[in-house]
């Protein structure tokens, strides 16, 4: 007892200590701050921005008396801070003991001027700290950019959209029946919170290897540039048909592309192409497609939580110098990067599949799965390819099976050949000139989607 009441009197001894700490009045006693620029990457007009922290320490032995916290721009500023749960752009005799810390949130705010600019503008201001008439100063830097804005949009018929400004997608946009809707090279589709793309006519990506066209979530802030989830992802219903993707990247939606089934296509035509594209970062799949067609070549399937592919309840899928790639690097994976199954669920028809020059690895024992239901046909054959498998029955048709193919940089997504890779000049000439860089293949060419 005697034991807890001195432990009680050390305490309140203790606080009263700090509560009563010395005040420093030197002006050379100096704050610190966790980033001497708080930076925002580009800011679309009307949509509202991440917010960043700032830490700021007293580094001293005594408490300091901060006279003023504020925006450069007081209330006409472009920011706006909270400082311990109160907004506010400027704050007054703040206490700050010898050794602790605050922190700043600073946000954009949504009604930033666009100047009518189709390029990027600087947005600027900065924090002022007065202690002991010292003046220190932390700046505020973001990329402000106008941009077309879509909510709820059907499309007209044969409407082109060119790279003069992005396009901000806030709820979903949807190209109907008979109708084309063709994405010029360089241009960017972002896409807001759950908004997604359904096309039930026809979509055209024709980027360029030098201006790809991207799709992605609308936050563009560096430590959000691998996110899976931002949005809903690409869905092409059953009565859409002539699709293509050429020189895309697809990125941190929760399934990249899904193929609905049309039980009236009879054929064997791709409804989807995808052609020099890279689909990455998925919080399920890269591309799911139930029971249709698809024709890949030269892409890059990445970092999906699920599969990179999935080919489920039959359909017919052609593969040609394809990387599919899955690690556990930044979330953890219990499915292989690629299934093919002609069922699922009530869908059930034939299916064929066929990889030629292709990788398929990751971190798995088996990245493959094929289920077939053994009543609808099934006919998966791979040729010149690298397999991450427990089917020995691929060990074929010049096939490398449960051999890394010694990727340059898996963990930082770079699936460029190493200069010991396996995959070097071991593939079949299919006649595809370049690889998804753009860069000349030879007659021998390498596995993959790129040449070394």
């Amino acid at each position: 007892m005697r034991f807890l009441s001195l432990i009680l009197l050390l305490f309140i001894l203790f606080s009263c200590s700090r509560k009563d700490e010395k005040l420093i009045f030197d002006p050379g006693a100096k704050l610190e701050f966790s980033a001497d620029t708080v930076f925002f990457d580009t800011i679309f007009t009307s949509v509202e921005s991440v917010t960043h922290r700032l830490l700021v320490f007293n580094r001293n032995k005594n408490a300091v008396n901060i006279s003023s916290i504020e925006l450069g721009g007081k209330a006409s500023s472009s920011y706006s801070i909270i400082i311990n749960g109160k907004e506010s752009f400027y704050e007054s005799d703040f206490y700050l003991r010898g050794g602790d810390s605050i922190f700043i949130l600073v946000k954009i705010k949504e009604d930033i001027d666009p100047q009518n600019q189709s390029l990027p503008y600087l947005v600027t201001d900065s924090l002022l700290f007065n202690t002991n008439g010292n003046i220190q100063k932390v700046d505020l830097v973001a990329y402000g950019q106008d941009a077309t804005f879509l909510k709820g949009v059907t499309v007209p018929c044969d409407t082109v959209w060119t790279n003069q400004k992005p396009f901000v997608v806030t709820d979903f946009i949807r190209v109907p029946p008979g109708c084309t809707l063709t994405l010029q090279q360089g241009v960017k589709v972002l896409f807001h919170d759950n908004a997604y793309l359904k096309v039930e006519g026809t979509l055209l990506v024709t980027g360029d290897k030098d201006s790809l066209v991207t799709f992605s979530g609308d936050k563009l802030n560096d430590n959000l540039a691998n996110l899976p989830g931002q949005w809903q992802g690409i869905i092409f219903e059953a009565n859409s048909k002539n699709n293509s993707f050429d020189f895309a990247v697809i990125k941190n939606a929760v399934t990249g592309i899904k193929i609905n089934n049309d039980p009236g296509d009879a054929d064997t035509i791709a409804e989807v192409k995808i052609f020099n594209t890279i689909v990455k970062n998925m919080q399920k799949a890269g591309v799911e497609a139930l029971g249709t067609d698809v024709y890949a070549y030269n892409s890059l399937f990445t970092n999906c939580v699920t599969q990179t592919f999935a080919g489920l309840g039959g359909g017919n899928y052609h593969f040609k110098h394809c990387t599919f790639a899955s690690y556990s690097y930044s979330f953890f994976r219990e499915e292989s990067a690629i299934k093919f199954s002609n069922q699922e669920g009530g869908l059930s028809s034939s299916l064929k599949a066929r990889f030629t020059n292709c990788i398929l690895w990751g971190d798995m024992a088996n990245e493959l799965v094929l289920s077939d239901n053994g009543s609808s046909s099934f006919d998966f054959a791979s040729f010149a390819s690298i397999l991450k498998t427990t089917r020995s029955d691929q060990n074929v048709n010049g096939n490398i099976i449960n051999t890394d193919p010694k990727f340059v940089k898996p963990v930082s997504q770079d699936f460029h050949l190493n200069t010991v890779s396996p995959a070097i000049d071991a593939g079949q000439n299919v006649l595809i000139a370049t690889d998804l860089d753009g860069k000349a293949r030879d007659a021998n060419p390498d596995m993959g989607a790129y040449e070394k």
